[in-house]
């Protein structure tokens, strides 16, 4: 075989291997790019029922909590995700907004799934509404190791029925970050 043909063979043997080790480098360097990137779904809702209904005296409840998060960004395919849970809880119209730790597994339109441990929950009460932000670590699935925070937003309810009937639900637009990893 000629010299000069084997020179070029090796020249453009080179080349190709530099060209795909700089298409690999580029999505490796996506791809961790994705992951420091927050996910954000600004739209979302959640719902709790309580039975029996709470009232200004202090009770054992069954809560059942139903939430959904969509117009995700920041990590495609995922756009949105929902969880559903029953808690048993001593609760009253007086300490609505107060938790103690507690976990979520959000579904994601992919199959996949996140379980978050919240363990911090700050509370606002804004113009009559109830502000609840949860912080937590995502501890498995989609996204662990990752810090989340939850904002809900407990919309004015009749808090005159409180000491008739009870409240048997409450409800209000809720927001997710999943912030980026470090």
């Amino acid at each position: 075989m000629n010299f000069n043909f084997r020179r070029r063979v090796f020249a453009l043997s080179c080349a190709v291997a530099t060209a795909m080790i700089g298409v690999d480098f580029m999505a490796t360097k996506s791809i961790v790019q994705a992951q420091l990137l927050p996910v954000i779904c600004p739209i979302g809702s959640e719902t709790a029922t309580y039975n029996p209904p709470i009232t200004t005296q202090t009770q054992n409840t069954t809560v059942n909590i139903q939430g959904s998060v969509g117009q995700c960004i920041g990590s495609q395919p995922i756009i949105s995700g929902n969880y559903n849970f029953t808690v048993p809880y001593q609760i009253s119209c007086n300490n609505v907004g107060i938790f103690p730790t507690y976990s979520i597994t959000y579904n994601w339109n992919t199959g996949q799934s996140t379980k978050v441990d919240y363990t911090f929950t700050s509370i606002n009460l804004i113009n009559g509404q109830l502000i609840l932000t949860s912080t937590g670590t995502a501890v498995n699935g989609l996204f662990q190791g990752r810090t989340v925070q939850r904002t809900i937003t407990l919309l004015a309810t009749d808090i005159t029925a409180c000491p008739t009937q009870g409240i048997s639900s409450i409800a209000g637009p809720q927001t997710l970050t999943i912030l980026g990893s470090l």
